[in-house]
């Protein structure tokens, strides 16, 4: 048997030697398009290494970590001592906090070695009123606004950045707090993908620098007092890339407003994504949060949030403190905190930077042309939409896992989702777990007879029946050549869930379903309210 020598073969016997076990294919049909149809392919050589890419200085980060919301300043207090005498540096209070809180909670904390925060999201004067009396104390402060964020919720976002800049003006306002920060992680929940996540980061950032500069602080001085929120997920290696990605871009934005690009690295705050998890077999989710927990150290994030594994149904004391130790693991016993940008030198995440950094500026480009984030607020919504029902698509037809939606039985009764104030359940509505979580469960109260239907197409819907399988629900998969023959499929098998493939007149075979088919409304079939999968298999996006 053949073998490759890497110190003396070529490329060109590898890929004989690899494409021999191919059975005709080529290595090129490996390659694959992400969500947003950016090329990954599968063989990266020198020649793929970008020449100008820099390599990025920062080592170690700042761990934090996001408090549950309470109404008692002694649990505030107890769960900030608790966080610090784990190890973190930052403390990031939850949206919507009473303001009085704060002042109250921090007897016994050493201020001048934390850093304190809010999530965006909330009352940016209420943010204000509870930051004031102590921050002169702190090591640092952010308070957490992005207009961008409440520009593309239909928000108003004129009255809380005037609160902001007329508190960065303040006299006693130290020079180094932070009054703006890019909610990358809510633009992340939308449904948007890689690239055009970066590109509404910085259409965001230049309304901020905009705003700022018509209140009277130049670009240069306002550059500093801007944090960027940015999501690790799963996908260790597209982490990895958009995080570099990110501080190539806000480099290149810092130059074109004059502005030093030092240190932005330590005002990236990495966050384990929300979409990604699951709340049943919640445990997997230390998996997905530990991969995107090292994708963001490697990345180079200078602050890293990496949310506990049962974040959906509000944070218990151990998953918190599993959470606060991943950190420690990585960045002590895998040392990956001891090395400035460890991925540098990779030619996949060298090149897979460079593209998605080349994807997110056309985009940004395209927000810019079309009058900034207020004015393209409807096209953002629209990448969104297109690339969450890509997402699904992937999942549904088997080319992409969703590990965590199991047939294990829940042993003890899961708790109900906690919401976020006006947003809804926490992970949002793009959570791509969220349908299958919501069929298991309506599986596991009666038997579903489900009916996978394709017309005049080549197996699409029935492509899914293995996670009708997963989640331990029975799923008869058929052809039929006709439209009239699928409503006389479905009048005659009175199923409690129809999937459709090749399907063209859904209000016709929605009338023959009925109602028992509304068990699967909001689920993960993108499509109509009865919940068949119709958009999705047919492959519009």
């Amino acid at each position: 048997m053949d073998t490759f020598d890497p110190t003396t073969d070529s490329i060109e016997k590898w890929r004989s030697l690899a494409e021999a076990s191919m059975k005709g294919r080529s290595i090129e049909s490996l390659a694959r398009h992400d969500h947003e149809g950016g090329l990954i392919k599968a063989l990266y050589t020198a020649a793929d290494r970008p020449e100008t890419l820099p390599t990025l200085g920062q080592t170690g980060w700042t761990i934090a970590q996001e408090l549950e919301p309470t109404d008692s300043a002694a649990t505030l207090n107890f769960a900030i001592m608790d966080e610090l005498a784990g190890g973190v540096g930052r403390i990031d209070l939850p949206a919507g906090i009473d303001a009085s809180l704060p002042g109250q909670s921090l007897d016994g904390v050493f201020l001048d070695a934390i850093d304190l925060g809010f999530a965006p999201g909330g009352d940016i004067n209420d943010a204000i009123h509870a930051i004031t009396p102590i921050m002169g104390k702190l090591r640092g402060v952010s308070l957490g606004f992005d207009p961008g964020l409440a520009l593309l919720e239909g928000g108003d976002a004129a009255s809380g950045t005037n609160a902001v800049t007329d508190f960065l003006k303040a006299a006693d306002t130290p020079h180094d707090a932070r009054g703006f920060a890019v909610a990358g992680d809510d633009y992340h929940l939308l449904g948007l993908g890689s690239a055009t996540e970066l590109a509404t980061m910085l259409a965001a950032t230049v309304h901020i620098l905009r705003t700022m500069e018509e209140a009277g602080i130049a670009p240069d001085a306002g550059w500093p007092r801007i944090e960027w929120r940015v999501t690790g997920d799963a996908d260790l290696y597209g982490t990895i890339a958009r995080t570099r990605a990110l501080v190539v871009l806000l480099q290149r934005v810092a130059e074109a407003v004059s502005a030093s690009p030092e240190g932005i690295e330590a005002r990236v705050h990495g966050i384990t994504s929300a979409r990604h998890l699951t709340s049943l077999d919640a445990e997997t989710n230390i998996l997905r949060n530990g991969t995107g927990l090292l994708g963001l150290a490697l990345g180079g994030a200078g602050v890293i949030t990496c949310r506990p594994h049962d974040w959906l149904t509000g944070s218990s004391a151990e998953a918190l403190r599993l959470a606060r130790n991943a950190h420690h693991l990585m960045a002590e016993e895998a040392r990956i905190a001891h090395v400035a940008d460890p991925a540098a030198g990779s030619y996949f995440i060298e090149a897979m930077t460079r593209d998605l950094a080349e994807q997110a500026w056309a985009r940004f480009q395209d927000i810019e042309k079309t009058g900034g984030i207020a004015a393209a607020s409807g096209m953002i919504h629209d990448w969104a939409d297109a690339a969450h029902e890509a997402r699904l698509r992937s999942i549904n037809e088997g080319r992409e896992n969703l590990l965590g939606v199991t047939i294990h039985p829940v042993m003890q009764p899961r708790p109900g989702p906690v919401l976020d104030g006006a947003r809804g359940p926490r992970g949002g509505s793009r959570r791509p777990a969220a349908g299958w979580e919501s069929l298991r469960e309506a599986a596991s109260k009666r038997p579903l007879r489900c009916l996978l239907l394709d017309i005049r197409d080549e197996g699409r819907a029935g492509e899914c029946q293995r996670w009708f399988q997963v989640i331990g629900a029975e799923a008869a998969a058929m052809r039929v050549a006709s439209m009239a023959e699928a409503e006389a499929t479905i009048t005659s098998a009175k199923p409690d869930v129809v999937v459709l493939g090749g399907c063209d007149d859904v209000p016709l075979l929605a009338a023959a379903a009925g109602e028992a088919c509304r068990v699967l409304e909001d689920t993960a079939f993108a499509g109509d309210k009865f919940a068949v999968m119709s958009d999705l298999v047919k492959g519009s996006a």
